[in-house]
């Protein structure tokens, strides 16, 4: 995996973390709000080091194995997780046709290309692909905006605890950033503050747009963006249906490729004789996602503090232990 800039680092994890996004269920309560704020101040917190100067040189301890198997295990369970949720999500909602499944496969295919490709390939499409998905957003909020009800905008209401374990599923990305912080070349604390922050504000536009035009249609619908989709069409003579599935697939693509390259370079890492690392680790994610329970694969998130903190902790724990040995 060769050197990314900040601006690539910033549009490879908003554009990952956007892909998941769009796929939560239940967007419905305006106390959902204040639990993706209480999340959000909670990732802040457990992304401190980070953002210190320091912390291309804290993730070289990744190159022990122990640790990189721990975010080698982690990166296979997210991803068995997020394409468990592509075929559960984009079936019945963006591809009603009897060709679903060969579009699927055809999906995977180009996740294997890219991945194999490695991040570098993918890290020089990703702020096109930030344009792209700017416009999609501009396009849904001006589709939405006729429909939009202020009244039904309240922080009122149930859905802290949904909002906060929702937004707290979305740091999946947070772990790789440790992985592609050796390879940012300059100010990767800027890019990782940018994308925090560009991943609150989408959040919270969709859950407003969702509670004010959606309404009851988006709370009742179990994938609630999705269902938004369709009900923001900004031209009558002509359906925004292809613009949101462009936009669906490509996110998903850079969701899969930043988690198999990921964990292709660890692998690589660890074992400089591996071949094919991409192809086995998407491999494996598919195994996980058809072999274990998705409560299993879900839980995978509660590993994201543990991984976010063993890194500095570890290179904390060895400079202690030079001190000591001088």
């Amino acid at each position: 995996m060769n050197r990314i800039d900040s601006r690539q680092l910033f549009s490879i994890l908003l554009l990952s973390g956007a892909w998941s996004m769009i796929c939560l269920p239940q967007l419905y309560g305006g106390g959902q709000l204040l639990g993706v704020a209480a999340a959000f101040g909670v990732q802040v917190f457990l992304c401190l080091p980070l953002f210190r100067k320091s912390a291309s040189r804290t993730a070289e301890v990744l190159r022990y194995k122990w640790l990189g198997w721990a975010f080698v295990v982690f990166f296979l369970l997210w991803g068995g997780r997020s394409l468990l949720l592509l075929h559960r999500a984009v079936p019945p909602q963006l591809l009603q046709n009897p060709g679903h499944l060969t579009a699927a496969i055809l999906l995977l295919l180009t996740c294997l290309y890219t991945g194999t490709a490695g991040l570098k390939a993918t890290a020089r499409c990703a702020p096109l692909m930030l344009v792209l998905l700017g416009i999609s957003a501009a396009v849904l909020i001006v589709g939405a905006w006729k429909r939009m009800d202020a009244g039904r905008l309240t922080l009122r209401g149930d859905g802290f605890r949904e909002g906060f374990s929702a937004y707290a599923a979305l740091s999946g990305e947070l772990p790789a950033a440790w992985v592609l912080l050796r390879r940012c070349k300059e100010k990767a604390g800027k890019a990782i503050g940018g994308y925090l922050l560009g991943k609150l504000l989408l959040c919270l536009l969709l859950l407003v747009l969702c509670m004010t035009a959606g309404g009851r249609l988006t709370a009742e619908a179990d994938y609630p963006v999705f269902t938004l989709t369709m009900l923001s069409q900004p031209l009558q003579g002509q359906r925004a249906d292809a613009l949101y599935i462009l936009a669906f697939v490509m996110l998903c693509v850079m969701h899969l490729t930043l988690l198999t390259g990921v964990t292709a370079h660890l692998l690589e890492q660890m074992y400089p004789k591996i071949r094919a690392a991409a192809a086995w680790a998407l491999t494996v994610m598919l195994l996980l996602a058809c072999m274990l329970p998705e409560n299993c694969l879900a839980a995978s998130a509660a590993l994201v503090p543990v991984l976010l903190l063993a890194a500095p902790v570890t290179a904390a724990v060895q400079k202690l232990q030079r001190r000591a040995a001088a």
